[in-house]
């Protein structure tokens, strides 16, 4: 039976970034998942907390070779009013960079670079068991060839549906779920207040819960894409199915977006995608953790889920390395306790985007510059920095904060 240190569940960027960190600290990992990569149209506006964790994944290069474009920021537009924010000019120590770049290609990129760095990596292989003895788990796996077993001191779990499905877990921490539709845009002649190196959001004029992104990447062009509730982007007489109708009936009724891309062509391929999180509350036990995928996230105010994704697999990286060695960890210290505070920090400034108290605050007047900064930062994803006062306290301080923006 062959032996792993560690067992990583799911192709996503938690998973493969948790794998390849635990491969790079010298840990031998078996990384597996019933489907192969997914081919997504959509587009990774990485926030600049992310690029930490790509440094130590020995990514940033080959980003570059890629040719990812650089994110120095985002810009929020509501009916004429402008408002960008530059990255480099936040409270949070660390990058003030991020890449923008293709989901399929970076997926891609983050796959081959996990068996770079020594994970074997198995796809279209389906877990059947896991048997937790005393000092091991044993590992049912499936593929074409038929049924093997390994054996493993550790499972970390980012598919979200094998151990919980196993372990019977009933209790979960959601956000709001949500629908997009999407197209690629041919830019052309976006003029001068353009800046490809920033995501911009905009919000519908008349209906501020629905929003909108253009996310500029490889070789001009761009993603454009509106965000809501299922029932907000429901148009009359068109049904669920009519991607490219619905994303430009929206669009229509954009204001600067719509100015901006006066001159530019929208694909006339759209795409439809449903914007989900979900984990459990308890997100440890004996030999396993659950990671916190954040792929299928959209948001107005961090553009990504990512910032989620790759702080869980820094975290539970850090922490598996540690208790494989044999030194003493405290996985709700040093896991659970601040990933769940990160996730919650998130879920608050992107539900303020919904009840409009962060659009208060992102088009304030006259905001003290520490304060902008503190913004900033979480605008970058660095929803993990208790020093921030609107990280430690979010949900009070950031209620006061817009109610004195509007004073």
């Amino acid at each position: 039976m062959k032996k792993f240190d560690v067992l990583v569940i799911g192709l996503n960027k938690a998973s493969l970034a948790t794998a390849t960190l635990c491969s790079i600290g010298g840990l031998s990992v078996l990384c597996v998942d019933e489907e192969d990569l997914i081919q997504s149209n959509l587009v990774d506006s990485l926030p600049s907390s992310c690029m930490g964790a790509l440094e130590n994944m020995e990514l940033l290069n080959e980003l570059e070779k890629q040719g990812a474009l650089y994110k120095n920021g985002t810009a929020f537009t509501h009916k004429y009013k402008y408002k960008y924010f530059n990255f480099f000019e936040k409270f949070t120590k660390g990058y003030g960079t991020s890449y923008h770049i293709k989901t399929s290609e970076f997926d891609k990129v983050l796959f081959q670079n996990a068996q770079k760095q020594g994970v074997d990596v198995r796809v279209k292989t389906e877990i059947k068991s896991l048997d937790f003895k005393k000092d091991d788990v044993h590992v049912t796996i499936k593929d074409k060839k038929g049924e093997t077993k390994v054996k493993v001191k550790f499972v970390l779990d980012g598919s979200s549906k094998v151990l919980e499905k196993m372990q019977k877990i009933t209790k979960h921490i959601s956000i709001p779920k949500n629908v997009a539709y999407f197209a690629d845009v041919k830019l052309k002649n976006t003029g001068t207040f353009f800046d490809e190196k920033k995501v911009i959001i905009s919000t519908h004029p008349k209906k501020p819960s629905i929003w909108y992104w253009l996310e500029p990447f490889q070789n001009g062009v761009a993603s454009l894409g509106v965000c809501g509730s299922s029932d907000e982007l429901k148009v009359k007489g068109l049904n669920k199915n009519d991607n490219r109708k619905i994303l430009k009936h929206f669009f229509d009724e954009s204001i600067i977006l719509k100015d901006f891309l006066k001159n530019s062509v929208i694909d006339k391929d759209a795409f439809y995608v449903e914007s989900k999180f979900q984990i459990p509350t308890k997100l440890y036990g004996n030999k396993y953790a659950f990671l916190a995928n954040g792929d299928q996230l959209l948001s107005p105010v961090f553009a990504s889920g990512s910032c989620i994704s790759f702080y869980s697999a820094q975290l539970a990286a850090f922490a598996t390395i540690k208790t494989l060695r044999g030194k003493k960890c405290d996985f709700e210290e040093e896991y659970e306790e601040p990933l769940l505070h990160a996730i919650d920090t998130f879920k608050t400034y992107d539900e303020s985007w919904q009840n409009g108290l962060i659009k208060d605050v992102i088009f304030a007047k006259n905001m003290d510059d520490n304060i902008e900064r503190m913004i900033c930062s979480i605008l970058g994803g660095y929803i993990y920095d208790r020093k921030n006062p609107y990280v430690n306290k979010s949900k009070a301080r950031l209620k006061a904060l817009a109610n004195s923006s509007k004073l």
